[in-house]
């Protein structure tokens, strides 16, 4: 994905520079899931908000009867981080 275009390229003001790729394909979304099926993701920040979207998702489910797992309430936005890069 990186060597296409991101659609976002930003710098913040603090002279931080931020890209985003917007990953469409869904044979890449499963080649992603595979990928994290069997780790372990600690929330570090932000576990109120994923408890939250999970109890939005359950009670839209019930309210629309919906749970093929495909509506916009059973997504949630997350940033995955790797713990042991250094950073710079």
């Amino acid at each position: 994905m990186t060597a296409t275009t991101p659609t976002f390229d930003f710098t913040d003001a603090a002279g931080i520079r931020h890209r985003f790729w917007r990953i469409a394909e869904p044979m890449l979304h499963h080649a992603l899931e595979a990928e994290l099926a069997e780790r372990t993701v600690y929330i570090a920040d932000g576990h109120h908000r994923y408890e939250t979207a999970l109890r939005y998702r359950d009670e839209m489910r019930a309210w629309t009867g919906k749970r093929g797992g495909d509506e916009p309430f059973d997504y949630v936005l997350a940033f995955l981080v790797n713990m042991e890069e250094p950073g710079s």
